[in-house]
């Protein structure tokens, strides 16, 4: 019993241990439980960076190997890339300019003393491989020929970089002095330097582009500062002053010593330009700045479009000699004034280099070949001076085209034999010609915008005052002058007091009422008193009007011929009959079966004469003054 009891004191001691165990264990499992899942969290947060990591030093080789390729892509052609040396003798010059201006060291006594070497130069340095490439082997020798080091500093001091002000390239400028040794370097200067001929920007402006502004000058700006012998400007923007060059000898001195270029052909260039600008100077009225700025467009285009030759086409240069043995001096020609439509000032055109037609054109009137002006077609004409539009287009061409007269043949009466044809009409027709002004091929009638075109301007400004005149002529107060060549008429008053009027062109003096040459000595009573009771000076005036004048074939007026041509037009009233005033012949037959048309008998029937052919008062007169040209 009692080891009963013992042992179940032993099992309760134990079973007491036993369940402070028991609690202990499972707290200790709790605490571990817990501490387990902290471990979990935490391994797997480890994990995720592991894993993020491992992807990122995958990037990073990746990106590692491509700038390996990268790499070795630079390397090949790094390797295939050769050194660069200088080229030229200018690269060169500039090399050495700049080593020396930063890595000369102070000399330490163990070289020469710069004043032994004060006016060393280099040797063997060409002008012509300034800018000529080089070999290496010529590079080799030149680099020789120009050291480097302190002693070398005073001619590397004369020797200086400056930019062109008027290239923007940096171009060599060197300073020399009296010593003759300096002769063989001076090409090393680049500029120009004060010259009698360019003393305001030398400085500033290279040799290259001075001799480049001379010419540019001399081909397309001689237009302008006609005023003065000094129109060369100076080669830098900005700059007013004058190039102080007058004559051939300035410019040819300025192209060979200072541009070191043969200037013969240029001073031709330059004889030409001063007789251009002689002529455009004495042109009434002066052109202007902005026509002259024109002109040279208007040539220039002309040019571009191959309708013109260049002003300096040696083909216009005179011979060498003439027939006295002088040297002949060099024509410009005729100057054109062009007006462009809005545009009131003229813009001078030299018709002499203006291209001609392969092949000329005869005249049916004046019977002259001529070579016109090759201008294509209308349409092409037109195209081809485009901004430069204007009458002058029409003008200047020697026959008329469809632009300026609406005729549906072809033009084979030359500009002028027109204009003069329309002057003869007006001359011998007076006023009541205005109606019939037709064309001398087809006769068909011209109307004002056409006459305005192929007359010229003083037969014109005559048409319009006819018209006017022929306007006036039904007013009461209108009278026609009497005087045998005046053509003027004029307004005025009706039933003046004083009868006797004057002509305001020529001074005629005329009968109001009576439209006569003034009866002098006598009053309008008095002479109708004489006239009516057989008056001795009314048949004077009968006598002198039979022998001469003759009477119009139509309405029987006395006609008086003129010292113009034999075709004639009767001005009275509304007739305006055409006749032949040698023998009366209607001028439609004359028209239309040509000599055949002619009286029997009649000086113009037999001969090769027309009768608007030779002028005068009679045959005698006009035959005469016909062999006197």
């Amino acid at each position: 019993q009692n080891r009963v009891a013992d042992l179940e004191n032993i099992v309760s001691v134990a079973s007491r241990d036993t369940g402070t165990d028991l609690r202990t264990f499972f707290a200790h499992y709790s605490e571990l439980k817990t501490e387990y899942g902290k471990m979990a969290l935490k391994l797997k947060a480890e994990e995720e960076t592991r894993l993020a990591s491992d992807q990122r030093v995958v990037e990073m080789q990746s990106e590692n190997d491509s700038f390996k390729t990268v790499i070795s892509e630079l390397q090949r052609e790094a390797a295939k890339l050769e050194v660069c040396q200088p080229q030229t003798l200018r690269a060169l010059l500039t090399l050495r300019l700049v080593e020396q201006t930063w890595n000369v060291q102070p000399n330490d006594g163990t070289l020469e003393q710069p004043d032994q070497f004060q006016n060393w130069l280099p040797s063997g340095l060409s002008q012509n491989s300034f800018d000529g490439i080089c070999s290496p082997a010529e590079i080799q020798r030149l680099a020789g020929t120009l050291p480097k080091g302190p002693s070398y500093n005073r001619f590397y001091q004369r020797l200086r970089l400056t930019v062109c002000t008027t290239c923007s390239k940096a171009k060599f400028s060197f300073k020399v002095d009296a010593n003759p040794n300096f002769n063989s370097v001076k090409w090393l200067n680049e500029y120009v330097g004060k010259t009698r001929y360019f003393s305001c920007c030398h400085e500033e402006v290279c040799k290259d582009c001075f001799k480049t502004h001379l010419l540019a000058t001399l081909e397309t700006k001689w237009w302008y500062k006609l005023g003065t012998p000094q129109w060369f400007p100076c080669p830098r923007d900005g700059c007013e002053n004058p190039l102080n060059i007058r004559c051939e000898a300035d410019l040819e001195t300025c192209l060979e010593q200072i541009c070191g270029t043969e200037a013969e052909q240029h001073v031709k260039i330059y004889v030409k330009a001063l007789a251009f600008r002689e002529a455009l100077g004495s042109l009434e009225p002066k052109p202007s700045h902005d026509g002259l700025k024109r002109a040279a467009e208007l040539h220039e285009k002309l040019l571009t479009v191959n309708k013109l030759y260049s002003l300096f086409d040696p083909r216009f240069d005179p011979p060498l000699v003439d027939e006295t043995g002088c040297m002949p001096e060099f024509k410009p020609g005729t100057i054109f004034n062009c007006i462009m439509d809005n545009k009131p000032s003229p813009i001078p055109l030299f018709l002499k280099f203006l291209r001609r037609r392969s092949r000329p054109k005869s005249c049916m009137v004046c019977c002259k070949s001529i070579f016109d002006i090759d201008y294509g077609d209308v349409e092409t004409w037109k195209s081809l001076c485009a901004l430069f539009e204007g009458a002058w287009m029409w003008n200047i061409l020697v026959f008329p085209t469809s632009e300026i007269q609406q005729c549906d043949h072809d033009f084979e009466v030359c500009r002028a034999c027109t204009a003069e044809y329309l002057r003869g009409s007006l001359v011998s027709g007076g006023a009541s010609a205005c109606k019939n002004l037709s064309c001398p091929q087809c006769n068909r009638k011209l109307d004002y915008q056409e006459i305005h075109k192929l007359a010229d301007a003083e037969t014109f400004a005559k048409y319009e005052k006819f018209l006017l005149q022929t306007l006036l002529s039904n007013e009461p107060g209108f009278r026609w002058c009497l005087a045998p060549l005046c053509e003027n008429g004029q307004l005025y008053q009706r039933d003046p007091v004083n009868p006797k009027i004057s002509c305001e062109e020529c001074s005629f003096q005329m009968c109001f009422k009576h439209e006569i040459p003034w009866h002098r000595g006598l009053t309008c009573d008095e002479y109708e008193s004489q006239r009516d009771h057989g008056d001795p000076s009314f048949a004077e005036t009968r006598e002198w009007i039979r022998t001469n004048t003759k009477p119009c074939p139509r309405c029987q007026t006395p006609i008086q011929k003129g010292p113009d041509c034999f075709h004639m037009t009767c001005g009275q009233g509304e007739c305006n009959h055409e006749f032949c005033w040698q023998c009366l012949a209607d001028w439609a037959d004359i028209r239309t079966q040509g000599q055949q048309g002619h009286a029997e008998g009649c000086f113009f029937r037999t001969s090769n004469l027309r009768p608007t052919g030779i002028r005068g008062e009679n045959i005698e007169d006009a035959l005469r003054a016909r062999n006197a040209e």
